[in-house]
């Protein structure tokens, strides 16, 4: 996956956890243009870096569970 298009994502799936409005997996992954079973690899790779996410069968989406923020800061050097 291209570095650009991967973060892209990892900040969209912030975006709508912070908001808790991503929907069921289903709808989430459908959404990212990506399958449910790569959508569990980023909630898993957000939860590895300290995400606090839980999901809400009741209200149908992800959420944090306290504050937490994603910054990606990227250098080039030629």
């Amino acid at each position: 996956m291209k570095l650009f298009e991967y973060i892209d994502r990892i900040m969209l799936i912030h975006k709508l956890i912070k908001e808790s409005n991503t929907g069921s997996p289903e709808d989430l992954s459908k959404t990212l243009h990506i399958s449910p079973s790569r959508l569990y690899v980023f909630i898993d790779e957000l939860k590895l870096l300290g995400a606090p996410i839980n999901y809400s069968r009741k209200s149908r989406s992800y959420f944090y569970t306290q504050k937490f923020e994603v910054h990606i800061n990227l250098d080039f050097k030629l």
